[in-house]
């Protein structure tokens, strides 16, 4: 996780505001910014931000199938914030 982390292909902690934890097998992180939810949100198409967010978990069980990926709450569902939760599972 740490890796995919440090080297993700987007400017996250530039353009998202918001706390995240990270370590070799859990991510955590809580958005209370994402400038691609703002253009949604301003567009009337937070449906298809939705789409797109779904990106993430394609991303993540690509890089290890082993990951467990949470959403809980989504700023385009009407979350103040979203929250990801990430967990690297046994492979036992």
């Amino acid at each position: 996780m740490e890796n995919l982390s440090k080297y993700y292909d987007m400017p996250l902690k530039e353009a998202w505001k918001g706390t995240s934890k990270v370590d070799e097998v859990t991510y955590h992180s809580e958005v209370s910014f994402c400038p691609f939810a703002k253009v949604w949100k301003e567009k009337g198409a937070e449906e298809i931000g939705l789409i797109y967010c779904e990106q993430d978990i394609a991303l993540m069980k690509a890089y290890n199938p082993n990951i467990n990926f949470k959403r809980p709450k989504n700023v385009l569902k009407g979350d103040e914030i979203c929250i990801l939760d990430v967990k690297v599972e046994s492979q036992e």
